[in-house]
């Protein structure tokens, strides 16, 4: 019989490559930025591999936020109360004293709330990611028509206003689509930035909708490119620019479609109330966990009775308030979209497509028909 020993067995290499693996993921963390925001304190770009790892400390741009904190403070009180006025027993009869509920009970509706709400954010993030989809076919399109444009009107110093103008209402333009799919129609701000004349500001104020009116103008630019007499660039080409154009508009005014054409409220309402109603039913769930642990001295009990209020809360809440948050991609919240740096990115390539040098860059080799 062999005594034992205590010799330690290697770790096999697969486990010592995961752990190398693990720690270069720890480097790699600490020496990365969790989140990038633009100068409007818009989330531009996350980590996620932060974010799987210690996301609970990065909490700003998430769903906690002041309203979310006094919600659940408030609702562990009214289970702090419900609990010391819970019935003592299950079948406590003739008391003034609120009833115990089992987890069937108190639970019932959590199943329907979880489904309702998948089907909610569901929608909600589809009409999200339809937004975008249409805000980046605004910033592709008009990037694409400046390149043709540009492409067909050669440099020259007839036409160097002409080019010039173009791609300023294509920026122009650009901005207002934010600005009007937030339901904001001042634009200080783009006479500020010399976007707008006077006197273009002064027929861009009373237009209903400005990023319209805009590319109106851009098509009046078309229309006189292509009256001129002779032609500034080959006639087959406009309705190519008119289509680019029409997207545009189109795009604009989906954008703004998706936004301001809400979900009906008597659904968002019934789906809320629901949601109250089980928070309310795991309220006194929970309240009477709490009054079964000051009856028998059990802290484990009383702190697990506020841990089912406020993951529940944390949860059904947090779904609430993320379409709150996705309702409006253009707007201001900090998870919103980052539309200065997607204007900013645009108006670069645009105004960098100006420079003539552009278009003097290729050399086109002239080649004579040769005849047999």
């Amino acid at each position: 019989m062999t005594a034992p020993t205590n010799k330690v067995e290697p770790l096999p290499p697969t486990h010592i490559h995961a752990q190398i693996i693990a720690i270069d993921d720890l480097k790699h963390i600490t020496k990365t930025k969790a989140i990038h925001r633009d100068e409007d304190k818009r989330i531009t770009s996350y980590s996620t591999k932060i974010l799987f790892y210690f996301g609970f400390m990065h909490p700003k741009g998430s769903i906690w936020n002041s309203a979310i904190v006094i919600r659940i403070v408030f609702m562990c009180g009214l289970t702090t109360l419900f609990g010391l006025l819970s019935c003592k027993t299950a079948d406590a009869k003739w008391e003034f004293c609120f009833p115990i509920l089992n987890s069937s009970d108190g639970l019932i509706f959590s199943s329907l709330v979880s489904f309702l709400l998948g089907m909610f954010q569901t929608l909600t993030f589809n009409r999200w990611w339809s937004v975008r989809e249409k805000i980046g076919l605004v910033q592709t399109r008009s990037t694409d028509l400046c390149i043709q444009f540009l492409s067909y009107l050669k440099p020259s110093p007839e036409n160097d206003a002409v080019r010039t103008n173009f791609v300023r209402y294509l920026n122009l333009a650009h901005i207002l689509v934010y600005k009007n799919a937030n339901g904001d129609h001042s634009i200080d701000e783009v006479v500020e930035r010399n976007l707008l004349s006077q006197e273009e500001a002064e027929v861009l104020r009373i237009a209903p909708n400005k990023a319209i009116a805009v590319y109106s103008w851009i098509s009046n630019i078309l229309r006189e490119c292509a009256t001129a007499n002779p032609p500034k660039f080959p006639l087959p080409y406009v309705g190519t620019l008119h289509g680019n154009v029409s997207n545009l508009v189109q795009a604009s005014l989906d954008c703004a479609m998706f936004i301001h054409c809400q979900i009906p409220y008597s659904y968002v309402h019934l789906l809320t109330m629901i949601t109250k109603i089980h928070l309310i039913f795991v309220m006194f769930y929970a309240g009477g966990i709490l009054q079964n642990g000051i009856q028998i001295h059990s802290w484990a009990r009383i702190l697990f009775a506020y841990a089912i209020v406020f993951t529940n809360q944390l949860i059904y809440e947090g779904l609430l308030h993320i379409h709150d948050v996705l309702v409006n991609p253009c707007g201001d919240d900090s998870s919103d979209f980052p539309k200065k740096m997607y204007q900013q990115d645009v108006e670069k390539m645009t105004e960098n497509l100006l420079s003539p040098a552009h278009t003097n860059v290729v050399e086109f080799a002239k080649f004579e028909k040769k005849t047999a």
